[in-house]
This record gives structure tokens, C-alpha cells and sequence, in this order.
């Protein structure tokens, strides 16, 4: 009889009494230990199972019904729980005569008891009820624009501000950048978050009386230490005219929140600038020295602040000025930042600090450089972002790899858990309640709410990366750790045994076929608080002994990966390791496998315009999934032809978002691949493990190097009978349904010998070339339209840049009004041509006819590609 169970890491499985009866072909065969179960988010565990006497399986495999609520893995049952829902896991099973045997159980995932968190005796009985504990949400309205959804911890559907506000948070955070849009109207992504996405949220919020800290980037898009690039419309300011710029953005655009009566509580000037603001050189000194055009930026953005501000007059109410940093211990960052202003005169209130445990040191260095601040300098200090992950699980919900990984929690030496996550607020928190003087104003969770998916992700077309790091799941529900905003007010009292270990962390134990076989004496492990060690910011390794039964299964010289259970500080069965064979020092993981052939053909789900692996899949449409055979083994993979391993090559053909690098190419397989054009698909694996180090970071461990790279390439195919227009597609493969006027050598509808490159999607696309003088005309006309407001695209791309010699038009025409945006063919910086969409907006129809147009002429050469033209009513 083989033995089997579910372990229970975390705390978090609560077994319940009855068995479900098993769905299987032999029912009294075989059965999952355990029946049907809960786990919280961030849990992880193992599934085993027991067959009768007499019943020897040659080879088994689990699988699971929705992947995003947990994650298994096929051959050794490690399941990570992701979201809330339901489940059920599969156990498919083979006997050595070919007999089948099949046994299911059902998953339930859900929100768990409260954290144990420490009360802050600073923020006990409602004292000091304006301090600060807010969220940074500022991808919200991307977010529901999406129509993705929230849940409170009741499980019920809920706006996003009112689960914060229910829970303590009192205060939001919004950026705004100045436009986060490419000249043809494409979004950025990152939550798009201009002044109007701001003024929309701040709205939302003062309904709900919380209060708003809006945050000027002064750029485009993302800025933060390295990285304070200037607005497209700014490139060519410089000196003084930066500082007029600055001046009358931050007037305008603060004007037009009084306007619309969201005129927020505290403005910053500028994010995360350690070095620089619009490309301005701080050149700091220990003296106090800065660029004076930099310090001229500050000032131009504080004045406006107080001469915008309606309650100027009042020293209780008016807006506070900050100015932020990153690197919350750096000494000298801070004490020679804050000197050059005090030297310079530059009016403020407070000085914010990005406090994220993993990487910016300890609580007390931190304390001690904002008191620091606070007391030489006389200003207010807050932590204006941190946050902590819930899980490290690396494709936990969109393709994007996560920011926070193993090395993180090593440095912190708490659990990425629901419960580790909570602690790791718990201490930030109070690291601003304990500034002196009641000089700590509070401190922001960064992006608490930021739901993976590629639609709304930090790029267009990426997901988020930050999905583990929320105070949500990846299904939109809230987590425990959300309540430590309360729970630090609070009276209640830690339990007794919060300090106790209660089960083990991610152990693997690695050797090479024919060595022998030595189990860890000692292994890391987490208390019921989500410690790790003894005292803050430690790992203390505990005694482990290991199930003798599992290690004698064990077959050294076969390959493979085992599971050996252990029993941590006397708790049966609480923790687990991995145990890997290598062939040999060289070995690597199996190569991915395709779903689809290569060359096949893959229908268009809903036509975002994104191509991703997602764990949430949109209904309809066709798939690419990828395998392989190596058990708990990561997949990487690209869609722009670049290397999956190093991201060189990276031709950024699915890029529209700026500063993109070559190695953000590379993405983490995360389920069904999505595709809205065509793509080439390349791909390999890898089985990582991490060795953890009190304190500092560990050493990642290449468990089996990566396999060989595979590729195919795949055509997207759209469903266009039900389109307004006619063939907007080209996939007759001649122009039916268009008229055409040109005196170009070329103007036809080709089939692509190169998909990728040589049509956007499908076989088929529309290529013209033109000599100096030549001119072309593509139009189409569509009737009986309903009345309404239309947008036109099509994406376009050339063999060369467009120069001011080749003018490209799309237009639409109706009632006699001519709607038009004009094509421009770019390569993405640093990258190669790509298909690049152009629309028409806000397109007015009344008498239900529109005359769709492609013009083009040049006074050079041209050459061209058009495809996939839409006209859709909003």
C-alpha cells in the first residue's frame, strides 16, 4: 500500500472531517489523503494519495480545474494556493497493465483568520487619528476600465476604496504623469495615469472622505532613481524653461483639481529623485551643493502648490509640499538632499522615504535617519512607499517575473505569507509612528491593489510583476494582511505562541545519480508571527528530522525529484524537501513542449491587441500552452524573437510603451498563451532553488540548467464576418471589398512568407511601394450603422522610418465632417520596425454611413504594410 497525505504548511489546511467520495474509474482503488481541503493564499503543500492492497501504479499525474485559484505540479503534487475559489485536483493513474484509476478532491481557497500583529502603542485608542496610512492606487483606472473586480475579506464584491477605507487606510496616493501616450493615442500601460485618470480616482475618494496625496513624476511615464526622463513635449527645454514648464504644469494642472473639488491634502514634487529630476544632475555634496537649475524645478513645483492652494490661510488644513527618496537608510542621500534645500531656501513640509524591507535595510537604520531629518532640518517625514510579498512564486499570476524573489525574504527573514506580509507593515508602520515629536506623518503601501494581467500591466504589453506583492490575491480578493492598518490600533493581545516554529521553509537537497544521499540537519523555518529567526531580521535554522520511509524511496541512481517529509520543533509532518537527482553536473531541465504544431493556426480571443500567458483565460478563441517534463521547473519564453534565456535579439515587435529593455522580453510561463497577432515563440526551462543566509542574500541555486531553446511560430486569426467593414483583414487575399487609386508600382494584397514580420495577423496583408511623387488611396465604405460614437484603427508598419518627404493619413468621413490621425512608421528605441496601431477617435455617425480612407504620398521612397482595419461602435 503506498501512504500518502497532505501536509500542512502554514497553518493553512484545515482538513475537514468527511471524505468527499473521489470521482475515479477504479472509485475503491486509489484516493487523494484527506479529501477535500482549504488553504489562504500564499499556502503551499503537497498531495499524496493511498491505493488498496494489491494495486501498484507504474506512473501517475495531478492536475487541477483552474489555475487561478491554486497551482499544481503535474508529477510531485507541490500545490501553491493563489487565489480565492474552488478547485478540483485530479490524480490520473496507470497500473502496469495499462488499467486507469482516477480520484478527485475538492480546493477551496479563502481568506484565513486575522494576522497576528502588534499593536503600536503611538496609534493605540484612536490616538493620532490623521496619522497617515495610506495606499498608493494609482493603477486603478486602468484596472477598472478592465472590469476586473474587488472583494472584501467577507468575500463580497466591493469598490477597491471602500475595502481600504473599511480597514484603516485613510489616505491615497495617485501619480500623475504628463502623457502617458505615444503621438498615435497608444497607452503606455502602468495604469495610464495622467491628470484626468487622477482626477476620476480623487473623486472617487473624497466621496468616501479619505484623503489624496498626489504625486507629480514630471514625465511620461515611469521615474524613479536612474530613470527621470523628461515629457516628449519637454525634450527640447532646457534650463529656465524647464522650470516655466514645471510652473505652469503643476499650476494647471492643480487648478483643474480645485476645479473639480479635489484639491489634494499633500503634493510631491517629483518621485523617488536621489540623483536627478528631468534629466537635471543633482551633484550632490556633503556641503550641500545642487545643480541650481535642479533646486529652481523644486522651487517652481513648491510655489505652485501654495499658490494654488484654497486653503493657504489656514495652517490646519493647507496641502502639505514633499519631496521624495528612495533608499530610506541612506544617511547621506537624505542628510545632503535636505541640506541643499535648507541652503537654498526651498519651501516644504516633508520629506518622503521608499521603505521596502528587502532592499533599503533595517527598521532601525531607517528610524534613525527620518529622526534624523526630522530633528536637524525641522521637517516631517513619512514613508511614502514599501510593500512585502505574500508569496515569491514566480508565475503567480500574469507573465511578467515578479520584483520580489527568494533573496527578498532572505534579507528580511520573514515568510513571503499572509502572515509575513502583515509583520513586514506592522514594522514599517511603526517605524513612522516612532519618528520623534510626532514627526512621522504615516506611511503608503505601494500599489496594494494591482491585479496581474498584461492589459493593465507596467508596460503595454507586460503584466504587472507585483501581483505577490498586493494586499490582494490575484483574483481580486482581499487579503488577511489588508487588516494590519487596523490591527496596529488595536488592543488586542499576541498569542503566546507567535514566537513558536510552526512549519518549515523551502528546502531542496541537490546530488548527482549515484552519490550518497545526506539530508540537512537543520533547515529554515517560520514562526506563527512569520518569523524566521529568533529576533527581527534574522533566520535562525531549526532541527529537522526526516521520514525515514520517504528517504528509503529514494532511488539515487534514478534521476528525478523526490519529496521527503520532516518534522520541524515537534510538529509531525510540517515541513518538506525537495530532493533532486542530476544525471550529472551538467544536466538540464527538459525542453517545453507546444500545444499546436508549428505553423498553426490560433483564433483571436477578444483582440486586446496583447499576446500573453495568463491564469486567467478568456473564454472562447484557442491556446498555446507550453510543458515540460521536469517537475516543478519554471518556463521561459519570448514573442519577439528574443532569446528566452539572455533577451538579446529582442526585436520588440509587441512593444508600444517607452524605456523597455531587452531582457523585459523574457517572460515567465504562467498558463495559456494568448495571442492577438502574429508571433514567434521561443522558449526553454529551468529548475531553480535558493539557499537562504540570515540577514543579507542568499545564493540562487541552478538546480538543472536551462534546457535547449524551441521555438514555432503561430498565425492569430480573427473572426471578421461580423465587422463593420469589408475584409478588414485582407484574408481574401485580394482587395473585395475596397477601392484603390494609385500610380505606385505597388499596391496589392501579398501572402506572407515571413508572418511576423510581413503581416500583423493571419496570412495575409496590404503592401504598396512608392516612387518620389507617387500617391495612393485606399478607401471603404460602410452603411446602415447604427447611430453612435465609432473609433477606426489599423496597424501599419514600413521597411524604413517615415521622414517629413512621406505624408500618412487615416481618416473617416461622415455627414461631411472628416475625422483623421495621421500613420507614422518608427522604429521602437533601441529595436526594429514594428506593426504599430493608428486610430481614429470619437468618429460621430448620424446618418448611418462612414467612408473609412488610407491616403499616402511621399516625395521619396516608401514602402509600407497595412492590415487588421477595424471600425468599432463604443
Amino acid at each position: 500500500m503506498k501512504l500518502g497525505k497532505i501536509t500542512s504548511l502554514l497553518l493553512i489546511i484545515a482538513m475537514l472531517l468527511s471524505l468527499a467520495p473521489p470521482v475515479t474509474a477504479q472509485t475503491s482503488q486509489i484516493k487523494i489523503k484527506g479529501g477535500d481541503f482549504t488553504m489562504v493564499p500564499g499556502g503551499f503543500s503537497v498531495l499524496q494519495f493511498t491505493t488498496a492492497e494489491g494495486v501498484s501504479l507504474e506512473e501517475y499525474s495531478w492536475k487541477v480545474s483552474n489555475e487561478n485559484v491554486v497551482d499544481v505540479d503535474s508529477q510531485t503534487g507541490r500545490i501553491d494556493a493563489l487565489g480565492t475559489g474552488q478547485a478540483v485536483i485530479t490524480l490520473n493513474a496507470v497500473d502496469a497493465e495499462g488499467k486507469a484509476y482516477q480520484a478527485s478532491s475538492e480546493v477551496t481557497v479563502a481568506a484565513g483568520a486575522a494576522p497576528i500583529v502588534e499593536p503600536i502603542p503611538e496609534l493605540q485608542n484612536n490616538n493620532r487619528p490623521d496619522f497617515m496610512m495610506g495606499a498608493d492606487v494609482s493603477s486603478l483606472y486602468q484596472i477598472m476600465e478592465a472590469d476586473k473586480k474587488f472583494y472584501d475579506l467577507n468575500g463580497q464584491e466591493s469598490h477597491l476604496f471602500d475595502v481600504l477605507e473599511e480597514n484603516g487606510v485613510n489616505w491615497v496616493r495617485l501619480r500623475v504623469w504628463n502623457d502617458p501616450y505615444d503621438k498615435y493615442g497608444n497607452p503606455y500601460g502602468g495604469g495610464n495615469s495622467n491628470l484626468d485618470t487622477t482626477i476620476a480616482l480623487a473623486k472617487q475618494a473624497k466621496q468616501r472622505d479619505m484623503k489624496l496625496f498626489v504625486t507629480f513624476h514630471y514625465s511620461d511615464f515611469w521615474a524613479h532613481p536612474g530613470q527621470q526622463i523628461k515629457p516628449k513635449e519637454w525634450s527640447d527645454l532646457t534650463g529656465d524653461e524647464l522650470v516655466n514648464a514645471v510652473s505652469e504644469f503643476t499650476t494647471e494642472s492643480l487648478m483643474e483639481m480645485k476645479e473639480a473639488g479635489v484639491y489634494p491634502n499633500m503634493v510631491g514634487i517629483g518621485n523617488e529623485t536621489n540623483s536627478d529630476i528631468l534629466e537635471q544632475q543633482f551633484n550632490l555634496t556633503s556641503e550641500g551643493y545642487m545643480n541650481p537649475i535642479a533646486v529652481d524645478i523644486f522651487k517652481a513645483g513648491a510655489a505652485a502648490v501654495r499658490n494654488t492652494d484654497p486653503n493657504a490661510d489656514d495652517p490646519e488644513n493647507k496641502a502639505l509640499v514633499s519631496f521624495h527618496l528612495a533608499n530610506g537608510n541612506n544617511t547621506w542621500l537624505y542628510n545632503s538632499f535636505a541640506s541643499a534645500l535648507e541652503k537654498n531656501n526651498v519651501d516644504y513640509d516633508a520629506l518622503g522615504a521608499s521603505y521596502y524591507p528587502s532592499w533599503h535595510g533595517t527598521y532601525d537604520a531607517v528610524l534613525n535617519n527620518l529622526n534624523n531629518i526630522t530633528e536637524k532640518y525641522g521637517k516631517y517625514a513619512f514613508i511614502a512607499e514599501t510593500a512585502y510579498p505574500w508569496t515569491i512564486k514566480e508565475d503567480a499570476g500574469d507573465d511578467t517575473p515578479q520584483n520580489f524573489k527568494d533573496g527578498d525574504v532572505s534579507t528580511v527573514g520573514l515568510a513571503a505569507s499572509v502572515q509575513g506580509q502583515a509583520t513586514a507593515l506592522r514594522e514599517v508602520i511603526n517605524v513612522a509612528a516612532k519618528i520623534n515629536n510626532e514627526k512621522g506623518l504615516g506611511a503608503f503601501y505601494w500599489e496594494p491593489a494591482w491585479l496581474p494581467g498584461n492589459t493593465t500591466g507596467w508596460a503595454a504589453p507586460y503584466g504587472t510583476g507585483w501581483e505577490v506583492a498586493g494586499l490582494f490575491d490575484i483574483n481580486g480578493y482581499a487579503l488577511p494582511s489588508l487588516q494590519t492598518f487596523n490591527l496596529v490600533r488595536g488592543d488586542q493581545s499576541v498569542p503566546q505562541n507567535a514566537g513558536a516554529y510552526a512549519y518549515g521553509w523551502e528546502t531542496q537537497v541537490m546530488i548527482n545519480k549515484g552519490d550518497s544521499l545526506e539530508m540537512p540537519e537543520k533547515i529554515s523555518a517560520v514562526k506563527n508571527n512569520g518569523m524566521m529567526g529568533d529576533t527581527k531580521r534574522t533566520i535562525a535554522k531549526q532541527p529537522v528530522e526526516w521520514n525515514k520511509e520517504d528517504i528509503d524511496d529514494i532511488n539515487v541512481h534514478v534521476p528525478g525529484e523526490y519529496i521527503v517529509f520532516g518534522s520541524v520543533a515537534g510538529k509531525q509532518n510540517n515541513a518538506f524537501a525537495h530532493v533532486i537527482i542530476k544525471e550529472d553536473d551538467l544536466a538540464a531541465a527538459a525542453a517545453p513542449t507546444f500545444s499546436l504544431p508549428d505553423g498553426s493556426i490560433v483564433d483571436v480571443v477578444d483582440g486586446d491587441g496583447y499576446s500573453y500567458s495568463t491564469r486567467h483565460l478568456v473564454e472562447g478563441g484557442s491556446y498555446i500552452e507550453l510543458k515540460t517534463a521536469t517537475p516543478n521547473a519554471g518556463i521561459y519564453f519570448t514573442l519577439d524573437g528574443a532569446d528566452p534565456i539572455s533577451g538579446t535579439g529582442a526585436s520588440k515587435q509587441l512593444v508600444g510603451a517607452p524605456y523597455i529593455k531587452a531582457y523585459d522580453s523574457i517572460r515567465t510561463y504562467a498558463g495559456p498563451i494568448q495571442i492577438s497577432q502574429n508571433v514567434h515563440i521561443q522558449a526553454a526551462a529551468k529548475r531553480s532553488g535558493y539557499h537562504y543566509v540570515s540577514g543579507q542574500w542568499g545564493s540562487a541555486k541552478m538546480l538543472l540548467d536551462y534546457s535547449p531553446i524551441v521555438s514555432a511560430s503561430y498565425k492569430a486569426v480573427y473572426e471578421y464576418s461580423d465587422d463593420l467593414l469589408s475584409n478588414g483583414g485582407f484574408e481574401s487575399g485580394d482587395l473585395n471589398g475596397w477601392k484603390l487609386k494609385t500610380n505606385g508600382d505597388i499596391a496589392e494584397v501579398i501572402t506572407a512568407e515571413n508572418d511576423v514580420t510581413t503581416a500583423y495577423a493571419g496570412d495575409h496583408a496590404f503592401k504598396f511601394s512608392l516612387a518620389p511623387g507617387d500617391s495612393l488611396n485606399l478607401r471603404q465604405k460602410a452603411k446602415k450603422l447604427p447611430d453612435g460614437i465609432y473609433k477606426l484603427s489599423l496597424y501599419a508598419r514600413g521597411d524604413n522610418q517615415t521622414t517629413n518627404q512621406t505624408d500618412m493619413k487615416l481618416s473617416a468621413f461622415t455627414q461631411g465632417k472628416e475625422y483623421s490621425g495621421t500613420v507614422e512608421t518608427v522604429k521602437v528605441p533601441e529595436g526594429k520596425m514594428i506593426w504599430r496601431k493608428y486610430s481614429v477617435k470619437n468618429i460621430e455617425v448620424k446618418n448611418g454611413n462612414v467612408e473609412i480612407r488610407f491616403d499616402a504620398d511621399t516625395s521619396e521612397s516608401y514602402t509600407g504594410y497595412l492590415d487588421h482595419v477595424v471600425l468599432e461602435k463604443y
